[in-house]
């Protein structure tokens, strides 16, 4: 098929590709593909193809849909038939590593806030811990030209877990991360050690977060 791409997911044995290079196109960035089912190494371009409203940022599956997203957007795709199915503005993503899907829903952050939805429509849920008197709010920590946020999760305290700073220094005593724990509805601050930052995280056999350091 010769599609370059950098973003991908798969649903229903199909693989979708995102953030594209294609010879058929001038500029394909703002093209999703989708690959023959059973066959992820073969798409039919000429087809299999959705023009998405902008370049997107990051791509994955949840509760049975596709899930595109932009700086400030995000478009919910149906899989099968291949088209948009509704686009929620005001919500956006900054990477692949800044979502994560769960059982228990979806969770994104972008510049401005962190969101989570159960398939409906994405609801704000970052509200009060944006900024702080102390400096440790969300908007207070984020620093993409620095570093870029992990989205994990942790199954044993049912929370979402956004790792955040990447900086040290003689001013950063702790590394931080905020864990939003679904079931009650709260935040809480998490620490570690500051020499040290994440770099990526996975989900471990008994459902912890295992965190790649930069050592």
């Amino acid at each position: 098929s010769n599609v370059q791409y950098s973003l991908s997911t798969q649903l229903n044995s199909s693989l979708f590709v995102a953030k594209c290079k294609h010879h058929s196109q001038t500029n394909a960035s703002n093209y999703m593909y989708k690959s023959v089912p059973f066959k992820p190494s073969l798409i039919n371009w000429a087809v299999d193809f959705l023009k998405l409203p902008a370049v997107p940022t990051a791509i994955t599956s949840f509760n049975g849909r596709i899930y595109a997203f932009t700086e400030d957007k995000t478009i919910k795709i149906e899989p099968n038939t291949f088209y948009i199915e509704d686009i929620f503005d005001g919500a956006g993503c900054l990477g692949p590593d800044a979502v994560y899907v769960s059982d228990y829903g979806m969770a994104y952050c972008d510049n401005y806030n962190i969101y989570y939805t159960d398939g409906t429509t994405p609801r704000a849920i970052g509200d009060p811990i944006l900024t702080s008197d102390a400096g440790i709010g969300y908007l207070d920590l984020l620093n993409t030209a620095s570093y870029s946020p992990k989205m994990a999760f942790d199954s044993r305290t049912k929370s979402l877990v956004l790792f955040l700073t990447g900086e040290t220094g003689a001013a950063l005593t702790m590394q931080k991360a905020w864990a939003y724990n679904i079931a009650r509805g709260i935040w809480n601050l998490w620490e570690y050690d500051a020499s040290k930052f994440a770099k990526g995280t996975l989900v471990g056999k008994k459902g912890e977060i295992l965190v790649a350091l930069n050592d």
